[in-house]
């Protein structure tokens, strides 16, 4: 996914999930798919504010991007948040980094 660059035709869309840590994988792997062309939507549960910056990052590397809160254990959570994405119906992947302990 990562070596082929939109057309503009084909527009991808992928939900990336722990992209609020400054130095997190899902916010590297977020701005990554941005760099590539790729719309992204992000989410947080307990720090929006997070994600809200790496959204606002993406937006000012042209790509189309919106910060989601869901908690990725509940599926209720996980759920509601993709209705709330925009473009919902064109999400091609959905990302949830391995967890640092």
């Amino acid at each position: 996914m990562l070596r082929r660059k939109t057309n503009g035709t084909n527009k991808k869309v992928a939900l990336v999930t722990g992209a609020l840590m400054p130095r997190g994988n899902g916010r590297a792997i977020a701005l990554a798919l941005a760099e590539q062309g790729i719309d992204v939507a992000v989410t947080g549960f307990t720090r929006l504010e997070g994600a809200q910056a790496t959204a606002d990052e993406i937006a000012k590397l042209g790509r189309k991007s919106i910060a989601v809160r869901m908690d990725g254990r509940d599926y209720q959570s996980v759920k509601e948040a993709v209705v709330w994405i925009p473009l919902s119906s064109k999400i091609k992947a959905v990302i949830w980094p391995k967890r640092h302990r």
